[in-house]
C-alpha cells in the first residue's frame, strides 16, 4: 500500500465558460487557467520550496434529461464530464500531462440551488515525482449547493 503524502499548493485561477441549451441536452466547456506554488518532493519527501507552475484545465460536459426537455428541479438526467489538466512552466521538465478524470453517471436536480451527481469516476494523474503515474477506478458522490450572495438588484 502507497501512503500518499499530503502537498500544499496555493492557486489563483482565471475561468472562461461556453454554455449551449439545445432542444434536449446542456453542454459545458470550461477553460481555467490556474497560477500553482506547489511544494517540491526530491526523492519522494516534501521539501520546503516551493516551485510555480500554470496548470490549464479543459472541462467538457454533458447533461441528457431522461424525462422532459430540459434540466428542471425534480429532473433526473444522465450526466457525462471529462476534465483534462496541463502543466506550464519553467519547473515542468518530466512530463506536461497533469491529469484526466473521466465521469459517467447520473444526477438529480432536487431544486434550482441542490443538485446531486452519483456514478463512475476514472482518475489518470501524475505522481508528485513527474515520471509516475497512477489510475484510480471508483464510486463518485458529490452534493452541490449553489449559494447566491448577490443582493437580487440585478
Amino acid at each position: 500500500m502507497t501512503i500518499i503524502k499530503p502537498r500544499f499548493v496555493c492557486f489563483y485561477f482565471e475561468s472562461l465558460e461556453f454554455k449551449k441549451k439545445d432542444f434536449y441536452a446542456n453542454a459545458v466547456a470550461k477553460n481555467r487557467i490556474k497560477e500553482r506554488k506547489r511544494r517540491k518532493v526530491f526523492t519522494g519527501v516534501l521539501a520546503d520550496e516551493y516551485a510555480f507552475n500554470w496548470r490549464f484545465r479543459y472541462n467538457f460536459a454533458f447533461a441528457l434529461p431522461m424525462q422532459g426537455k430540459v434540466v428542471l428541479p425534480k429532473t433526473t438526467f444522465l450526466f457525462f464530464n471529462n476534465k483534462v489538466h496541463l502543466n506550464s512552466g519553467k519547473e515542468i521538465v518530466n512530463n506536461y500531462f497533469d491529469q484526466n478524470r473521466l465521469f459517467i453517471g447520473l444526477e438529480y436536480q432536487f431544486s434550482t440551488d441542490l443538485n446531486a451527481h452519483l456514478g463512475y469516476m476514472n482518475v489518470f494523474r501524475q505522481w508528485p515525482e513527474g515520471n509516475k503515474h497512477v489510475k484510480t477506478d471508483g464510486i463518485r458522490l458529490f452534493v452541490f449547493y449553489n449559494i447566491d450572495l448577490r443582493n437580487g438588484s440585478d
